[in-house]
């Protein structure tokens, strides 16, 4: 036997080539799993924004819905009677009280109560400072105002329209007017009973807040009480709710609130078929 069949093979497994080359595979198969990992977690969290987006823009549409709900009515029933109190501040600046122009302001003042009960306040109902009933009519430069919630103060002013024929037929010299349980009752020049006629239950706070306590004449209730200031000025601060809730929602209200308007304007004439 020769001396090279007797020499032992050497294990190529322990060769440097073959560890170089094991090593490249290994770091080439951990660097692969990294990169399969790498990828897994951005697809995972690809997927998981992608979720909470599609959350987010449902969230977003629950709540615009939510408000709209909330909101879009209580818009529509201020526009209704904010648009007739802009009616009648344009109407009576310059009122003749003829008996066309007073029937005509009774329609409208029916008109306006019809809106202004169905008025909605989502936030609570807002507090109105109006002028009293003797500073309107002596036209103060520095009236005395009371605070009277909002929609028994539309009521009283539509109360006030809706009773005009009733206070023309009742207009004699030095008729005088008190307002005590509930009623508003007339008496003549010597303290005797003409009339009384009762108020709305829900306009009694405005009464008593609005009306002086000893009563004033009737020519000053009927002919110099300024029902255009008045409505203008209940028209501001309701308009100022109003406005008040969109800002607050913009995002949501604005563009509703643009056609709630355009709409209430639109009807105009199914809303106030009157004429002077």
């Amino acid at each position: 036997m020769t001396q090279e069949a007797n020499t032992p093979k050497e294990d190529f497994t322990k060769s440097r080539s073959y560890a170089m080359t094991d090593l490249f595979v290994k770091s080439i198969s951990a660097l692969a799993i990294v990169a399969l990992g790498l990828a897994g977690w951005r697809l995972q969290n690809a997927d998981q924004k992608t979720r909470h987006a599609d959350e987010d823009r449902r969230h977003a549409a629950e709540e615009r819905e939510v408000a709209e709900r909330r909101y879009l009515p209580m818009l529509r029933s201020i526009m209704e009677v904010d648009f007739i109190l802009v009616e009648v501040s344009a109407d009576y600046t310059w009122p003749n009280h003829s008996d066309t122009e007073v029937t005509n302001e009774s329609r409208l003042g029916s008109h306006l109560a019809y809106f202004a009960s169905s008025l909605l306040f989502q936030q609570g109902e807002p507090t109105f400072d109006v002028v009293i009933a003797s500073d309107n009519a002596s036209a103060a430069t520095d009236p005395k105002r009371a605070k009277i919630s909002g929609r028994p103060a539309i009521l009283m002013l539509a109360e006030l329209m809706r009773l005009a024929p009733f206070f023309k037929r009742l207009d004699k010299p030095n008729v005088h007017v008190v307002f005590a349980d509930s009623r508003l009752t007339f008496k003549d020049g010597k303290g005797a009973f003409v009339d009384s006629i009762a108020v709305d239950r829900e306009t009694v706070p405005a009464w008593k807040a609005w009306f002086p306590r000893d009563g004033m004449t009737l020519h000053d209730l009927f002919y110099e009480v300024d029902l255009d200031a008045l409505a203008h000025d209940l028209h501001d601060q309701l308009r100022a709710v109003a406005d008040g809730v969109v800002k607050e929602h913009a995002d949501v209200l604005s563009s509703e609130y643009v056609k709630i308007r355009d709409d209430v304007m639109k009807s105009r004439n199914d809303l106030l078929p009157v004429t002077k």
